[in-house]
């Protein structure tokens, strides 16, 4: 957990990126504070050929909707 505060204390913004075979999701934080706030949340799907397995098949794809999300 001492990381975890360490990490947080020493950004302006966090952004996490889980990508999944079924879709894309995006969380950003305001670490300003001594509580993290909520900025932006997103989710976007991949469709089903994005991925073969569990490796990105559709690499350009992937990359254009995470940067749908970013912007």
């Amino acid at each position: 957990m001492k990381f975890l505060t360490s990490l947080l204390k020493k950004q302006e913004s966090l952004v996490s990126i889980d990508v999944g075979s079924n879709s894309i999701k995006l969380v950003e934080l305001d670490t300003t504070s001594s509580i993290p706030r909520l900025v932006n949340i997103g989710q976007v799907r991949t469709g089903g050929d994005a991925f073969s397995g569990n490796v990105i098949g559709k690499i350009e794809r992937v990359s254009e909707q995470i940067n749908s999300l970013l912007e």
